[in-house]
């Protein structure tokens, strides 16, 4: 077995082990298991000491935002001057190397957590403890197989992108924390946690910055959203059809085998596959762990925000960089017109 295979073998047994347990035990967002595991298996290799810093990270968010819950929520223009500076750090640490794990956690610790807190301190209370619980069990179940099945590091290949091109990191963590903030302002203004989903589902998409900024990588994010819709929809009507719980452990390993062999496949389009998979996790795992009759209807709403969510970041995205292109058209004007008056003065002289 190649470093490719056991890589792909170990994200599947990983994966599987998550949501199996996420849904034998189901406590309180017990689906973001799974989700933290992709993201965890689908990186470079955790040891002893990193999954302790994952712990403190977990620990350290989640008390930060369970502060602002009781601090800040009651002074609207504050709590949202916070809110972007933080996500301008997150991000910009993103950038600067700070593992996609901690990234989503300190995201959904300093943002989701307060806005639950609006409605209610005790519900914030709740969610620290399902975010803890959520973290740290899959950090655990990560530390287990990269332990049991190591792989070799893969090769550190620098690929040269051109000057023009690339975005610093603290010019995509400004735009990723721009796409981010009227959601967030609109979330706090109306008090909205029925949907707190599309605002997770945003903040993970608004990362991808320099693939987002472009027409061909807009489309791939829609692309994404709806390649993970579609499975999504695939895989929960399997389930429907027959609710059996081996048979659920079994398509969710075969479903996590396809898009494993997609996402260590080294192509430019692995990105496109972790986002979809990300979004047939949260639609199936979320549906999945609900006790109530009408799981159906809730998984349906979940696709709608999934889908606006990929929308909103896209526009977004588009909508800055329309933006961008227009206060730079004077500042590349200016030098064109510059380099004409001079040939007209050498001409005249």
């Amino acid at each position: 077995m190649n470093n490719r295979e056991r890589k792909i073998l170990r994200f599947v047994l990983a994966i599987t082990t998550g949501f199996t347990l996420s849904q034998l035990i189901n406590w309180q967002l017990s689906y973001l298991t799974p989700i933290l595991l992709s993201i965890l298996m689908g990186g470079p290799n955790i040891d002893f000491k990193t999954g302790m810093g994952f712990f403190a990270v977990i620990v350290v968010g989640c008390l930060f935002g369970l502060l602002l819950s009781m601090s800040l929520v009651d002074y609207p223009l504050v709590c949202l001057l916070v809110f972007s500076v933080l996500l301008l750090h997150i991000y910009s640490a993103g950038n600067r190397g700070l593992s996609p794990f901690a990234v989503i956690m300190l995201i959904m610790a300093v943002t989701v957590i307060p806005l639950i807190g609006i409605a209610s301190i005790n519900l914030s209370w709740l969610l620290v403890e399902a975010l803890t619980i959520s973290g740290f069990v899959s950090v655990a179940i990560a530390l287990v197989f990269f332990t049991v099945m190591p792989t070799e590091p893969d090769p550190v290949m620098e690929v040269p992108e051109p000057e023009n091109t690339q975005l610093s990191p603290e010019q995509s963590a400004l735009i990723s924390t721009l796409v981010i903030v009227p959601l967030l302002a609109y979330y706090y203004s109306f008090s909205v946690t029925s949907a707190i989903i599309v605002m997770v589902f945003a903040a993970i998409l608004a990362q991808t910055v320099n693939l987002a900024t472009t027409k061909k990588g807009a489309a791939v994010l829609i692309l994404a959203n709806g390649l993970g819709g579609i499975a999504a929809v695939a895989v929960y009507n399997f389930l429907v059809i027959v609710p059996w719980w081996p048979f659920m452990v079994a398509l969710i390993a075969l479903t996590a085998t396809i898009f494993a062999d997609r996402i260590f496949s080294g192509k430019p389009t692995a990105p496109l596959y972790s986002s979809a998979f990300t979004a047939v996790l949260l639609l199936v795992g979320s549906s999945v762990s609900s006790d109530s009759a009408d799981a159906a209807q809730k998984f349906l709403v979940r696709l709608t925000q999934i889908f606006l969510a990929g929308a909103y970041v896209v526009a977004a995205f588009s909508l800055l960089k329309a933006l961008s292109n227009y206060l730079n058209r004077d500042q590349q004007q200016a030098p064109a017109a510059a380099a004409e008056t001079a040939v007209v003065t050498d001409i005249g002289a």
